[in-house]
């Protein structure tokens, strides 16, 4: 019963994040997951974590963990950045 705007604004107060802010961060939570198995290429991953195509998936990875998913599925250890921001 919200208009799309008093949604929003009652979103951002109570998670202090809009409602994009939180749906890009459960994207890239998934994607770090998923990099970790090795199973996927990067390619794959973007797609299934709803990006159009990969160039926009790494773009938005590497300004969200500051590393690029290349490098993230290469190295394990750096598996540990699920969770950080």
């Amino acid at each position: 019963g919200l208009s799309w705007f008093h949604f929003l604004r009652s979103f951002k107060e109570a998670f202090s994040i809009t409602p994009h802010q939180y749906l890009l961060g459960k994207r890239m939570e998934q994607s770090i997951k998923l990099l970790a198995e090795r199973k996927f290429s990067v390619t794959d991953i973007s797609y299934q974590v709803g990006f159009a195509d990969a160039c926009s998936f790494s773009k938005c990875f590497k300004k969200y963990f500051n590393i690029s998913p290349v490098k993230v599925k290469q190295d394990q250890s750096l598996y540990a950045l699920k969770g950080l921001r």
